[in-house]
């Protein structure tokens, strides 16, 4: 993320009309892209006030997460949308009380959280895609 950060946003930023501020911007993926979103958020939260973390692979570091939340500091206009699929998972509480560990420390810090369950949603695309009004109405209103 610190090419992201150091290379690719200012050259975005330089080349195309963009409002630059931390409050007008945000990152968003799915699967490991939502884990790297939430990681930038909470290390490069100077920068990012919001993320979209669909499906997101928490349980390949979550103790390095765990680490960085407590290293960093959260704005509290900090908002953070996390979504997943029954159908991805095989264990829909693990999955949650891992997403629910971060939750709860967002909120803690005044911050803004928003979990989506989708019943029988998958790990692709077609899920995800099918989100977009709802993450855009909950990071961007």
């Amino acid at each position: 993320m610190d090419w992201v950060v150091n290379e690719l946003k200012p050259m975005i930023d330089q080349k195309y009309r963009t409002i630059p501020f931390r409050e007008c911007t945000g990152i968003g993926g799915s699967s490991m892209g939502g884990l790297m979103a939430f990681y930038t958020v909470i290390r490069y939260n100077q920068l990012f006030s919001k993320a979209a973390c669909l499906s997101p692979a928490l349980s390949l570091c979550i103790h390095q997460l765990q680490e960085e939340m407590n290293h960093h500091d959260l704005n509290k206009d900090t908002r953070v949308y996390w979504s997943f699929g029954t159908g991805e998972v095989s264990n829909v509480q693990f999955f949650l009380k891992n997403i629910q560990l971060f939750n709860d420390e967002i909120v803690r810090r005044e911050a803004q959280s928003y979990i989506h369950i989708v019943r029988n949603g998958g790990h692709n695309e077609a899920t995800w895609g099918k989100q977009n009004q709802l993450y855009f109405d909950v990071l961007w209103k």
